[in-house]
């Protein structure tokens, strides 16, 4: 008797439990209405992935949020169980539409990032967030009473709809469904726009995240792989002198400057940006210098840049410099440098303990490490991450004036491009983002975007002023004449909208020197991991400088091919927990899912099941060796680092050293150009074929799809061939019946008989009608 009295109490637990959901689920519907009423123009592409997405998280979690509120629904008093409903439901929203804000603001998601970072550096980050969004924040206030008031008056039903039976049936077959449906549905399904951030459940995703992490497997490697040995990511040390044929010899090695600008993103600086560059006088610098279009930042935040950059080192779990007194023992641009008679310093704006950036600065033996702490008493911070970008340059001005060395190596991190991008002179340069979009001829229809974010790009405008000035003053100062300066950024910033993933790697890479003997522009990818082994490689071949014999780098050189094309394979790490992206030759795979990349980055969904395997293998042999770097902290021998430094022996080097996951033919598609003229959009582009033979007979084909990736034409040209290592422009129109918005050509070197593609083409070029 008891035991039945016992079951009908948790049978009418779960019946009351159905009957105040749906003021839940209400709450939840009328946070996603806002979220998506921001988005307006994309409510077609979001409307039904985002319900699809909430009614699977719903699904999927209806469990835990029934466990959550168990010791509510069993209470007998009446408001003691409406209240722990009523703050335990109020705080479920809160989740929602605090993580719905952080979205909005950053472009992206939050999941399991909250495990690599300490409470003292969440601390730092949550405070240099100081814009509040206001329409979420009045949002939740409203929704929370709304609920509230739904969920008083259910409480008053006295008959409730739910029979027995379908209730606990429903709750039960919840269960299963957590483990056997899918965390989310796809809404960017053809990589063309990174929908999927906002469509996304923001609660389910970050509890997924979480879940995921603290429940990973330990990665590992069959049986006789690389990952077996001790030391697996010790190799000979191969890396060819790229560089050395672009600069005038000198009798001393040169200075070395590395820039690293923070958030610089290759859509809003230089030639062709896609929002339009922000940067006149990097892309002034850019047209006398070498410049790599197609260069990429391998970490998503901040926490890599130094590791990647300065030691083409791998990531451990957290990044590598998060091992803090455990890294393992290694060798670095700064170290080899500074044992062979150079200067090694290096500045910047911020705390030096975030990230443990100054631990790895000092464990390289950095001879000078100016941080937040380094500043004259005088000097006015620009916000809670510390100096802005122009107190930071002259900082480094002064401190170099009286600081002569021959010769030296400068390391110089800015911060100002940084939410909450306030800087002492915000206002003047809001100003000059309108003077900046009439320069660009950015049209007023089409400005709502940039002015929304007028502070960010006010930023870039300020930060690339700064360099300026830095510029200005520097070729005052003695050694000049014989300095290297490198500039790349430490990722792309996420605050601004990116059309897909791999954006927010994509950053320019500018190598300026009075050395220089002509300027180059370079489409070829190459990464932050091949600089250090490029530079070292120089020096060794044009000045004797001694390099290791074996090296850890994961970089193989700066490929200095004019035309496109990929000869790397690398990992791309976005947060300091989340390692789901792989590049290996000209295909990208990232979250099992593989995509071609052409000229511009651009990628496009690519169905080649033999590249996949190929690159998920790659991929997996890399986060095997990578989990034991972070188990073992071994990752250099001792008797390696000890052993004498060799010189540059020309029979030894190449560039290529890893095979390569995907090889897209000899047919390729470069500097693709759409305008539109009166009714008709008219396109040129170069076709190569890079063979030592004939190419098979062809089809250029231009497709034109909407900003959502929905085809709404093709044109083709004649079919052609071409001689081995030839090329051509060809010109392709298309009449438009369209009305006026933003659209993508295509183009596409396509079989004549099936129209499948048999070449590298070049996708999603930009054009407004």
């Amino acid at each position: 008797m008891e035991r039945m009295m016992q079951m009908k109490a948790f049978t009418a637990t779960i019946i009351r439990f159905f009957t105040y959901l749906p003021a839940l689920v209400m709450g939840m519907a009328i946070l996603r209405l806002v979220e998506l009423g921001t988005h307006a123009s994309q409510i077609r592409a979001l409307l039904f992935p985002a319900i699809g997405n909430d009614l699977l998280a719903l699904v999927r979690y209806l469990p835990f949020i029934f466990l959550l509120s168990l010791p509510g629904l069993a209470m007998r008093n009446r408001v003691a169980r409406l209240a722990w409903i009523g703050v335990t439901w109020s705080l479920l929203l809160i989740v929602q539409g605090a993580l719905i804000a952080y979205q909005r603001a950053t472009s992206v998601l939050l999941g399991s990032d909250l495990f690599g970072y300490s409470w003292k550096e969440l601390q730092l980050i949550l405070a240099g967030h100081r814009d509040t969004d206001l329409l979420m924040a009045a949002s939740m206030v409203a929704v929370i009473a709304l609920m509230l008031y739904v969920l008083v008056r259910k409480d008053r039903i006295e008959n409730p709809g739910w029979k027995p039976p379908y209730a606990i049936a429903v709750l039960a077959l919840s269960v299963p469904a957590f483990f056997l449906l899918p965390n989310q549905l796809e809404a960017d399904s053809d990589g063309h726009q990174d929908l999927g951030s906002i469509t996304a459940n923001k609660a389910a995703f970050f509890a997924d995240a979480n879940l995921n992490y603290l429940l990973r497997p330990v990665p590992s490697a069959s049986p006789g792989s690389v990952a077996d040995a001790a030391y697996p990511f010790v190799h000979a040390e191969t890396t060819p002198d790229t560089l050395g044929p672009y600069f005038n010899q000198q009798p001393a090695p040169p200075n070395l400057v590395l820039i690293i600008v923070e958030g610089l993103g290759r859509s809003f600086s230089g030639p062709g940006a896609r929002l339009g560059s922000f940067t006149p006088f990097l892309d002034e610098l850019a047209g006398q210098s070498l410049y790599w279009d197609n260069f990429v930042a391998p970490q998503g935040r901040t926490f890599g840049v130094l590791p990647s950059l300065l030691g083409s080192l791998p990531y451990g779990e957290h990044g590598f410099s998060s091992m803090g007194k455990n890294m393992p023992a290694h060798a670095s641009l700064v170290s080899i440098l500074r044992s062979q008679g150079y200067r090694t310093r290096y500045f910047t704006g911020t705390n030096l303990e975030f990230d443990n950036q100054g631990q790895f600065l000092a464990r390289q033996g950095t001879d000078v490490i100016s941080g937040l702490g380094q500043f004259d008493p005088g000097v006015k911070r620009g916000n809670e991450w510390g100096y802005a970008d122009r107190e930071l340059i002259d900082h480094e001005l002064k401190f170099a004036g009286s600081d002569t060395c021959k010769p030296c190596l400068t390391v110089i991190q800015t911060v100002t491009m940084h939410d909450p991008f306030t800087f002492p002179e915000l206002d003047e340069y809001k100003a000059k983002v309108t003077q900046r979009l009439d320069q660009l001829k950015i049209a007023a229809d089409k400005r709502a975007p940039y002015q929304a974010d007028a502070k960010i790009f006010a930023s870039i405008l300020y930060t690339d002023d700064a360099l300026r000035h830095y510029f200005n003053e520097a070729k005052k100062q003695a050694g000049y004449d014989n300095t290297i300066f490198i500039i790349t950024g430490d990722h792309r910033l996420p605050e601004l909208p990116m059309s897909h993933h791999l954006e927010r790697y994509h950053v320019p890479l500018i190598v300026y020197s009075p050395l220089l003997k002509a300027p180059e522009h370079i489409r070829s990818i190459s990464s932050q991991f091949d600089v250090t082994p490029s530079l070292l490689a120089f020096l060794s071949h044009q000045y004797g400088l001694k390099t290791p014999a074996q090296a850890s780098w994961l970089g193989s050189g700066l490929d200095m091919e004019p035309g496109f094309r990929n000869v790397h394979a690398f990992p791309l790490k976005q947060t300091k927990t989340d390692l789901n992206d792989y590049i290996s030759g000209n295909v990208l795979l990232s979250q099992g899912r593989l995509f071609s990349i052409a000229d511009g980055m651009e990628i496009d969904l690519l169905d080649n099941q033999g590249a996949k395997k190929k690159a998920a293998a790659q991929f997996s042999a890399f986060k095997a060796i990578n989990a034991a770097l972070e188990r073992n902290k071994k990752l250099v021998p001792a008797a390696v680092l000890e052993a004498p430094a060799l010189g540059y022996e020309e029979t030894k080097r190449k560039l290529q050293t890893a095979a390569l996951a995907a090889d897209l033919g000899n047919l390729w598609v470069s500097k693709a150009k759409a305008e539109v003229v009166e009714d008709e959009l008219r396109l040129s582009a170069q076709f190569a074929n890079r063979a030592d033979s004939d190419s098979p007979e062809f089809v250029p084909l231009l497709v034109v799809t909407d900003a959502n990736g929905r085809e709404l034409g093709e044109s083709y040209g004649k079919a052609t061939k071409l001689a081995s290592n030839a090329g051509a422009e060809v010109k392709l129109q298309m009449k438009l019946k369209l009305p006026a918005g933003n659209y993508f050509a295509s183009v596409i070197v396509s079989h004549p008989d099936t129209g499948k593609p048999i070449g590298q083409g070049q996708y999603h070029i930009p054009f407004t009608r």
